[in-house]
Formats: structure tokens, sequence, C-alpha cells
């Protein structure tokens, strides 16, 4: 019983160190084209840093997108309603005779 528990923290240790090491490189890349852009290219610092506002914005755009067009495709058991929460949705008031 004790190897299980062993092995599986292991695991999420692993997977969290991984997550780190990935973010780690991503953030030595940003630094590396922001160097780029700015040094060899020659844009304005604050240049630079619009041009990754943009990219941010853009691919934050893009997954909010593709991510509504695949929910439709996801089961309704997994999509979390208000009411099954205990939060009153939208149109509760008229369901409980308030007017």
């Amino acid at each position: 019983m004790w190897l299980k528990d062993v092995l599986s923290d292991f695991f999420l240790l692993c997977f969290r160190m991984s997550s780190m090491s990935a973010l780690f490189q991503l953030s030595m890349w940003i630094r590396h084209c922001h160097g780029y852009l700015t040094e060899n290219i020659g844009i304005p610092v604050w240049g630079s840093y619009a041009i990754f506002a943009l990219a941010t914005l853009f691919s934050g755009l893009i997954l909010g997108l593709v991510s509504e067009a695949l929910m439709p495709s996801l089961p309704q058991s997994l999509v979390v309603r208000p009411d099954v929460l205990g939060v009153p949705g939208p149109l509760s008031w008229k369901t409980q005779g308030v007017e």
C-alpha cells in the first residue's frame, strides 16, 4: 500500500516539475524573442511589449473561440448549471412567483 502512495506522489511531483520546466522554457523563449525584436530588428521596447500584448489577446481570443466551438459537443452531464450549485439563475425569480 505504501508503495502505491510513494509512486503516486512521485508521479505528481514529476508532473509538477515538468510543468514548471515548461513554463521556464516558455519565459526564456519570450525573453529571447524580446531581445531579438529590440536588438536585431530595432523595434523600441514599448513596441515589443505591444506586440506581446496583442499576441496574448489574439491567442486568448482563439482559445476562447475554440473552447466555445467544442462546448456543444460536451455531454450535458458535464455542463454545470447554476441551479444545481444552489446559486439562483437569471430567471429564477420567475419560477419562485416573485414579480
